[in-house]
């Protein structure tokens, strides 16, 4: 049975808040989610299951992932949606002006956001290591 892309999707779209990707049209927003599914591919490391197994037509893989590997591929999009923070010029330029916010300075913020982004690496690590461990039976291991 294959896994839906959008399984994946809901899971990343329920751990951020960002409006501006609400104000996204529907086609923008897919080819942002698929890129950063296809970066978290490629960040997840020795997967049980084929992840480059997938079915673009269908927006599927072609295995079914269980809820550890979906949270993982989530996990895994949140640092390639959050590269494109840390990337972004503007907060290199940010600049608050009003006396009622405390202002950081963009180098604590840009280094928060790093802090940020390892804190989630640090997770999903941990739920790969968690998966690799958790084996129902000797014939599933020697898979």
């Amino acid at each position: 049975m294959a896994t839906s892309f959008e399984i994946v999707y809901d899971r990343f779209l329920a751990n951020i808040t960002d409006y501006k990707l609400a104000k996204l049209d529907d086609v923008t927003l897919e080819g942002n989610l698929e890129l950063w599914l296809k970066q978290a591919i490629s960040f997840y490391p020795n997967p049980r299951k084929d992840l480059n197994n997938l079915d673009m037509k269908l927006k599927c893989f072609n295995e079914e992932l269980n809820h550890t590997e979906i949270e993982v591929l989530s996990k895994f999009m949140i640092m390639s949606y959050m590269n494109t923070h840390i990337m972004r010029e503007d907060l290199l330029n940010q600049s608050l002006n009003s006396k009622d916010y405390k202002i950081y300075s963009p180098a604590n913020q840009l280094k928060a956001l790093r802090e940020l982004k390892e804190s989630i690496k640090d997770e999903a690590n941990t739920l790969i290591s968690r998966n690799s461990y958790n084996v129902s039976s000797i014939k599933e291991m020697l898979k």
